[in-house]
C-alpha cells in the first residue's frame, strides 16, 4: 500500500512539474515590461533643441506582462526647460503605448551652441493589475543627450558706397550680410 502511494506521489510531482511557466504569470514584471526613447521602430540617443527652444522626444512603452501594470514615471529635465508629460501610465497585459514629452522654454540663444545635456525618463512599477504592490522597485530607465542647436543670426554690415550719386538714385551701396554662429556663453 505505501509503494502505491509513493508511486501515486511521484506521478503527481512529475505531472505538476512538466506544466509550462506560462499558464500563469506570478513571476516578477521585471524585464517583463521597458521603456525607450524612441519609437517602436528605432530607440533614439540624441536630439536637438529647435531655435526656439523646444523639443519633443517620444516614448515607447512595452509591456510584455500577461497583466496590467501602472507606472508611475519621473524625469531628469535639461537646461531648466519647462516640461509637459504624464506622471503615471497604466498599461493593459501584453500591450505598448507612445507618449510625447514635450520641453519648452529654453534660453537657446543665451547657451552655448552645441552644449549637451542629458533628458532621462524613469518608470516604476507601483500596482499590477490594479493592486498597489506593497514595495516599488521594479523599475526600467532611458536617456538620450540633449544638444542646443548651432543658431545662425544674420548681421548687415555696409561696406562702402560704389558708386557717386545718380540723379535718379540718392546713393548706392554694397551691403554684406554676415552669418555669425551664436556660441554666446550664459553667464
Amino acid at each position: 500500500m505505501r509503494k502505491n502511494h509513493v508511486v501515486w506521489l511521484c506521478l503527481l510531482v512529475l505531472t505538476v512539474s512538466s506544466f509550462p511557466s506560462a499558464t500563469s504569470d506570478h513571476s516578477p514584471t521585471h524585464s517583463r515590461w521597458s521603456i525607450d526613447v524612441g519609437t517602436s521602430e528605432a530607440i533614439i540617443e540624441q536630439m536637438e533643441f529647435s531655435s526656439e527652444g523646444n523639443l519633443e522626444i517620444p516614448v515607447w512603452i512595452d509591456n510584455r506582462n500577461q497583466i496590467s501594470i501602472t507606472l508611475t514615471l519621473e524625469y531628469t529635465i535639461p537646461f531648466n526647460a519647462d516640461f509637459e508629460g504624464p506622471a503615471t501610465l497604466t498599461l493593459d497585459g501584453s500591450s505598448d503605448d507612445s507618449i510625447t514629452i514635450l520641453l519648452r522654454g529654453v534660453d537657446v540663444e543665451n547657451l552655448t551652441a552645441m552644449d549637451e545635456e542629458v533628458f532621462e525618463i524613469v518608470g516604476t512599477v507601483t500596482s499590477r493589475q490594479g493592486l498597489p504592490i506593497s514595495v516599488p522597485g521594479d523599475s526600467d530607465s532611458s536617456s538620450i543627450q540633449t544638444i542646443i542647436p548651432l543658431n545662425e543670426v544674420n548681421d548687415t554690415e555696409i561696406i562702402e558706397p560704389v558708386a557717386k550719386e545718380v540723379p535718379s538714385l540718392s546713393a548706392v551701396a554694397s551691403i554684406m550680410v554676415v552669418a555669425v554662429a551664436a556660441s554666446r556663453k550664459h553667464e
